[in-house]
């Protein structure tokens, strides 16, 4: 919201927003679930680190302003 009000002061061209909300997922296991498919605790964990990521991403024009899109995908227990 500070953004508009910047771009207002005379001298101003342009305000980069970085950052953003931090993401937390929590996981929910089922143990009946667990034992239809034969895992345990420890391999749903190694899957969900083997999954982590950081993908890179690009540039989205809105309103004639710039929006700086990357994913951050990392999990950490």
């Amino acid at each position: 919201y500070y953004r508009y009000a910047l771009l207002g002061v005379d001298g101003v061209s342009e305000v980069a927003s970085v950052g953003g909300f931090v993401k937390d997922y929590e996981v929910t296991l089922q143990n009946d679930s667990l034992i239809r498919y034969n895992l345990n605790l420890e391999q749903v964990a190694n899957a969900i680190k083997n999954s982590n990521n950081d993908t890179g991403g690009g540039v989205i024009l809105e309103n004639g302003f710039e929006k700086i899109i990357r994913s951050h995908g990392y999990i950490q227990s």
